[in-house]
């Protein structure tokens, strides 16, 4: 699996790619194009940059060294990544992977009831081209903006099967797939082997993946199967959630706190933003919230508040240390957007989550688990856990999921949060 890019892009939540994945550099930008992004910088960017250094500031932004998450995107990638944000977009509700080695795609997986299903598509196809444009070799987000389109349209696509010499071409009327952020542990079976670790230890499961506009709803809907199969504490997975929207996260820590700071975010010469707990959260059971070295930005905020308010343990390792939050702005000069560092998001204890950025981050930056709470796998061990978890996501949304019944790889890190909840939940 080492060579395949771990993206279902086309019909599942997945971790959104760092910002360099999305970086579009515009190479030689005008005068023009430099002054709207140098007025942007100097009035919205997170620290003060002096007059004389605003172009050199605007040509960074460009080429996406500025600092570590400023970037620009260009209109085929802006729209890529509003789409994830709204969690919704047209596609056809396959699963699509490329292989790094050979630049070829192939259909990974398909969403039940899907365009794809329906067309006759099948999981290891081989996709040659998108109405005639040739996918080998091809940028992997390039191949999927082929492929996505307006809500109702037609696309054309020209596959070759392995048990077959010729190539197929299907035409595929796009619908309407949305972007699932929330799942329980397992696939198949009742409610309760769903969400439950094991019956035994009454001990809950929920995994958030990203953060959109539907990962609240979602939530909700998931801690309501947790108490109706009557979970005696809960585990909340955000290992390997690269982030999302900051106000889902705020919204999904209010389900869990009846008060306290959740997060401040500190903006250069304006006052300091700060989300509070409204009250009302929907469960009081004992909480343990996983991360990992990839949990990062919103999933980090999530952590952070409930470790903060003593709402929850954390277990795992030490998350990434993204403590800055971003404004998009629509470029008037250029074809597509600013991605731009505005603020500093700071934990309730006032610390700052942000370990990368020189001057702004700290080295104390990241949620660390709780003391005992530590488990660091070794590198080999957590890519094998990654690349598991990331097929059972993809089960769960691709045909037959209700009758999968592949167990959940081997997870240290869980066992060691069900350990600690079950003595919690017998006192």
């Amino acid at each position: 699996m080492k060579n395949l890019v771990p993206c279902a892009a086309l019909a599942f939540a997945c971790l959104a790619p760092p910002p360099q994945a999305w970086a579009s550099v515009l190479a030689h930008p005008s005068r023009r194009q430099l002054d709207e992004v140098a007025a942007l910088v100097e009035k919205h960017y997170i620290r003060a940059i002096g007059r004389d250094s605003l172009s050199a500031a605007a040509r960074r932004c460009f080429e996406g060294t500025l600092d570590r998450y400023t970037v620009y995107l260009d209109s085929t990638a802006a729209v890529e990544l509003e789409r994830q944000l709204a969690g919704r977009f047209g596609g056809i509700g396959a699963g699509v992977t490329s292989d790094s080695t050979t630049g070829v795609f192939r259909i990974s997986s398909l969403q039940v009831d899907s365009p794809a299903l329906r067309a006759g598509l099948q999981t290891g196809d081989t996709l040659v081209a998108v109405d005639g444009a040739v996918t080998r070799g091809h940028d992997f987000f390039d191949v999927i903006a082929l492929i996505r389109g307006p809500v109702g349209s037609l696309v054309r696509l020209t596959i070759r099967r392995p048990a077959s010499p010729n190539e197929l071409h299907v035409t595929i009327r796009r619908a309407a797939v949305e972007l699932p952020t929330v799942r329980a542990l397992r696939i198949g079976g009742s409610e309760a082997q769903r969400y439950l670790v094991d019956e035994r230890s009454g001990v809950g499961y929920v995994r958030i993946e990203s953060f959109s506009k539907r990962t609240p709803a979602e939530l909700d809907l998931a801690l309501a199967a947790v108490q109706r199969v009557h979970a005696r504490a809960l585990v909340l997975d955000l290992r390997d959630n690269g982030g999302g929207l900051v106000r889902s996260a705020v919204a999904a820590a209010d389900r869990f706190l009846d008060s306290g700071t959740i997060l401040t975010q500190r903006v250069r010469g304006k006052p300091d933003q700060v989300a509070r707990a409204r009250g009302g959260n929907e469960t009081h059971l004992p909480l343990a919230v996983l991360v990992n070295a990839h949990t990062a930005s919103a999933a980090e905020i999530l952590a952070a508040s409930l470790q903060d308010n003593r709402r929850a343990i954390v277990v795992g390792s030490r998350s990434f240390g993204k403590g800055v939050s971003l404004e998009i702005y629509h470029l008037k000069r250029s074809p597509g957007l600013l991605k731009l560092t505005t603020a500093v998001a700071l934990r309730p204890s006032g610390g700052s989550l942000e370990r990368h950025i020189p001057q702004i981050g700290s080295e104390r930056g990241g949620v660390w688990p709780d003391s005992s709470f530590a488990v660091t796998l070794p590198e080999e061990e957590e890519r094998r856990w990654s690349d598991l978890t990331f097929q059972t996501t993809l089960r769960m949304q691709a045909v037959g999921a209700a009758q999968d019944s592949t167990p959940p790889p081997r997870d240290l890190v869980l066992e060691r949060a069900v350990e600690a909840l079950s003595a919690a939940a017998a006192r």
